[in-house]
């Protein structure tokens, strides 16, 4: 880590207090997290995501016996959304990465006294891990896989949570064996839908297509790949 970011780490301690706290029009409180994240090896641009290749955070409760759960806390009337997520997830994992697009919005009670909150989860995919942190000596991290995860973690809508961003994550490349036509027009002119497919040069190869098993078209090198799954 670099020295500016140490300093920022060591000199930061966590928000108290509720007089900052954001409160939806219901007046449920408002908190963030993060779900972090890694892979367990390097990653190709291209390579397909599996399960078992995933490792989450997940940290202990500030009260003894309370289980397993992921970085959660209030939003602040100060900080943007994504900056909230990414405040908790330093002060209470000690962990620095990307924050990525939201993984959805809960509704929840409190177990301990009936409240109603309103939760937004974030992944976070870890770039760096610290080795202070303010709640470093109330909290312990560690890294497990998501089959672990999914029985330890404390909250419904965490675990909720986590099975959007496992979807997400092994859902984002699928490979197919597709035939290829090329055929030298001008991009505008060929038909994205699948119909009017002009004589020109066939090749079967490997195309990465999205989940969805739509029809797509790619321009490479002058040419018009109009690729069909």
């Amino acid at each position: 880590m670099e020295m500016k970011n140490m300093d920022m780490v060591v000199g930061l301690v966590s928000r108290t207090g509720r007089h900052m706290q954001r409160y939806n029009f219901h007046g449920h409180r408002q908190v963030v997290g993060c779900i972090p994240y890694r892979y367990k090896g390097p990653r190709g641009p291209s390579m397909v995501v599996i399960e078992e290749e995933i490792e989450v955070l997940v940290i202990t409760s500030q009260r003894k016996g309370k289980g397993m759960l992921f970085p959660k806390g209030g939003w602040e009337i100060d900080e943007s959304i994504e900056a909230a997520a990414l405040r908790e997830t330093i002060e209470e994992a000690g962990v620095v990465g990307d924050v990525q697009n939201k993984l959805g919005k809960w509704n929840f009670k409190s177990k301990n006294n009936d409240t109603c909150y309103e939760g937004h989860m974030f992944p976070l995919l870890v770039k760096e891990q610290m080795d202070l942190w303010p709640e470093k000596d109330v909290r312990q991290r560690i890294w497990i896989s998501v089959r672990e995860a999914r029985k330890v973690c404390q909250y419904w809508w965490m675990q909720e949570a986590l099975e959007l961003l496992v979807n997400r994550l092994t859902s984002k490349v699928k490979y197919c064996r597709v035939l290829v036509w090329v055929v030298f027009v001008p991009p505008s002119s060929v038909d994205s839908g699948g119909g009017g497919i002009i004589s020109g040069r066939q090749r079967v190869g490997w195309v990465a297509v999205g989940s969805g098993g739509a029809d797509l078209v790619v321009a490479c090198d002058g040419a018009v790949s109009v690729c069909f799954s």
